[in-house]
């Protein structure tokens, strides 16, 4: 019988094997639901529902929770939060959560301004809630460029830290849009745009190395621009070579390909 589960928890890492020294390669933020695959030494192997990836979790990063509750948050729209909030239970020993943007709130009660994760229930307070309807692009863009100067970090999906896939992941859930969690992944939707002067803001940009294989991608902005998490959140040039530079004179980054994620 299959189990599932819940985080409780602002942010998680999920590790590419059962062990705190193993690589992150992704994280699942407050709200994210799960499938329990495998267990080791009290480490979980388990699918994030949003986007099917797989990695280890511990047996504290997560609770269980019953089928039910699991298809019922399957089936209904995410509320998700487009700014880092604050959420607190009435015991004490919980602590105050700092849910980041992309938190999911399930079973979420709008009168009272709380959601329930197992058996817990949040209150929230300064929310502002986005119920999964479908952006703009110009929303989009917009509101990427709130996050110029995040630190990179690698396999993360949270203001904390993103790293470049993660970062275009995070921006489209809030804006209402179901992304894969890696660039090279990203890359396969889409309809193609075959001359990057085509190219809309909004659109997805994506860049390789010699092997022209996918190692990053962006989100393209107005005005020949391009907004993606290099470093750090970063809004850099972009042309039909790459990622330009200006500070070093360089170009950092060789396009391969160029998708509109809005359509197939």
């Amino acid at each position: 019988m299959d189990q599932y589960g819940i985080i409780p928890l602002s942010v998680v890492p999920l590790r590419a094997q059962p062990a705190h020294k193993a690589e992150m390669i992704s994280q699942l933020l407050f709200g994210d639901t799960l499938t329990v695959l495998d267990e080791i030494n009290k480490w979980y192997k388990i699918r994030r529902q949003w986007d099917d990836y797989e990695g280890w979790l511990t047996e504290d990063s997560f609770i269980f929770i019953s089928s039910r509750q699991f298809k019922t948050l399957e089936k209904e729209p995410a509320i998700i939060i487009d700014n880092m909030v604050m959420a607190h239970t009435d015991d004490p020993n919980d602590g105050i959560r700092r849910l980041p943007e992309g938190s999911r709130l399930p079973f979420w009660n709008e009168k009272d301004n709380t959601c329930t994760v197992g058996d817990m229930v949040f209150r929230l307070t300064d929310i502002h809630l986005e119920k999964g309807t479908a952006k703009a692009r110009t929303v989009i863009t917009d509101y990427a460029q709130n996050f110029t100067g995040v630190p990179y970090l690698w396999g993360g999906l949270s203001s904390c830290g993103f790293d470049c896939s993660g970062f275009v992941q995070t921006i489209f859930r809030i804006c209402g849009y179901r992304l894969p969690r890696d660039a090279s992944q990203q890359g396969r939707i889409g309809k193609d745009i075959p001359f990057p002067d085509k190219a809309k803001p909004g659109d997805l940009a994506f860049f390789g190395n010699e092997k022209d294989k996918i190692t990053h991608v962006g989100i393209i902005l107005p005005d020949k621009k391009i907004i993606h998490a290099s470093g750090r959140v970063r809004i850099d040039r972009l042309d039909h070579q790459g990622i330009y530079n200006v500070k070093k004179g360089i170009y950092s980054h060789k396009l391969l390909l160029i998708k509109d994620p809005f359509h197939e």
